[in-house]
């Protein structure tokens, strides 16, 4: 009698078999639109855009965070259609 035993391994609570794949939490890749008070009384405020720990891109100074807010999305954006095409 021929007996085959197979063991079943997990990894983060999802099973190891061809095709699986598995994020790495300690390499975080994601985009962040910053905004950063330069001043106050009056406001002025620069938006970022971040990736991981580095910034990309810095918008100039705005009266308001929702104004630098806006323009460092603008400018995330048009970046993005620049370097990989499609209507702005």
């Amino acid at each position: 009698m021929n007996i085959q035993v197979t063991r079943q391994r997990f990894l983060n609570n999802q099973l190891i078999e061809p095709g699986a794949s598995f994020v790495d939490p300690s390499f975080d890749l994601r985009f962040q639109i910053v905004v950063i008070c330069d001043a106050v009384s009056p406001d002025k405020w620069h938006g970022e855009v971040r990736f991981g720990q580095h910034c990309l891109i810095r918008t100039a100074g705005e009266a308001s965070d929702a104004a630098a807010r806006a323009a460092a999305r603008t400018a995330f954006d048009a970046r993005v259609v620049a370097l990989f095409g499609g209507e702005a």
